[in-house]
């Protein structure tokens, strides 16, 4: 794929019936943190760092990386529920892995479930 194919997917909005997904920015960085170290939701997950500051450099990494999409997953009134990404992504192969998938507490599992479905058909 090339760097402005890239860009362009970078900068649309995935829409579904119940939830739509966008790329994050670092104006993200606050609520993934709160996501990533809420112990309710962080069991399956590394360790995070708790620096805003190193959460808006990753995902600066992530967006420059043309084989990494991270996601946010967003209600219909555009409200942040979870992070979902598609990355690993070998063009050549195919191939890709899924996963950084936390959606808050109380999520509706419509919102939940449409996220998976919504991002295994972009990729």
């Amino acid at each position: 794929m090339q760097k402005a194919e890239t860009i362009i997917l970078k900068n649309q909005i995935i829409y579904g019936k119940n939830s739509n997904l966008r790329i994050a920015s670092e104006n993200d960085a606050e609520f993934i943190l709160e996501l990533r170290l809420n112990p309710l939701l962080n069991k399956f997950i590394g360790k995070t760092d708790p620096s805003i500051e190193k959460q808006k450099k990753w995902i600066k990494n992530s967006f420059e990386n043309e084989c990494d999409f991270h996601f946010i997953i967003e209600n219909k009134n555009a409200e942040p529920t979870g992070t979902i990404a598609i990355y690993d992504i070998n063009y050549e192969k195919s191939t890709a892995e899924w996963g950084r998938w936390i959606t808050k507490l109380n999520t509706p599992i419509t919102v939940s479930i449409e996220s998976a479905i919504l991002l295994l058909h972009f990729g």
